[in-house]
């Protein structure tokens, strides 16, 4: 109370508030902070993968396709239909015979994006796609048994045709090759 009768210490106090000496004052954009988190994080077996969400292909995205020769960021249209995107990238896919895989990060635990995930996935099916879900921690520790599931996967479909999709030059789609 008596503090709100003091101007100079109330002034003091936004001064303080502001300053960066405030180790409260926006943690995360501190980059002591953010080299702890990242410590901490790494220390707990967390990779630091680059890519997803807009930023391209995450490593294991890209050591999968590379093994598989399958392009990423493979462009199907949703031609306009009302409550979905423009199109759906996905993040490597087989378009001849309609198998498409997705690797997902943490980002991808949230109900929000899981149910994004889902309406995705409903949305290929009816199209006559196969969706394969991997998690990034799958790919990199169990290499082989992921491979093993996209083999079934593969002798279990038939060719089919080509579909109607685009992955124009213009866009970051690319072709891994190993």
């Amino acid at each position: 109370q008596r503090l709100h009768r003091n101007p100079k210490a109330m002034e003091n106090l936004r001064r303080y508030l502001l300053s960066d000496r405030n180790p409260f004052r926006d943690p995360v954009k501190r980059a002591e902070a953010q080299n702890k988190a990242h410590k901490k994080l790494v220390a707990s077996g967390y990779c630091m993968l680059s890519g997803g969400n807009g930023k391209g292909p995450t490593r294991p995205q890209l050591m999968l396709a590379r093994l598989l020769g399958w392009p990423t960021e493979y462009v199907v249209p949703t031609r306009g239909l009302p409550g979905y995107p423009s199109h759906y990238k996905l993040d490597i896919a087989n378009p001849e015979r309609r198998i498409a895989i997705e690797v997902d990060g943490q980002s991808h635990w949230s109900k929000a994006v899981r149910a994004k995930d889902i309406k995705k996935t409903r949305f290929l099916e009816e199209r006559g796609w196969t969706v394969l879900r991997f998690r990034n921690a799958e790919v990199l520790g169990n290499l082989s048994a992921v491979l093993r599931v996209i083999r079934q996967t593969l002798w279990s479909t038939t060719l089919r045709q080509r579909p109607e999709t685009t992955s124009p030059a213009g866009c970051s789609s690319t072709t891994a090759t190993a």
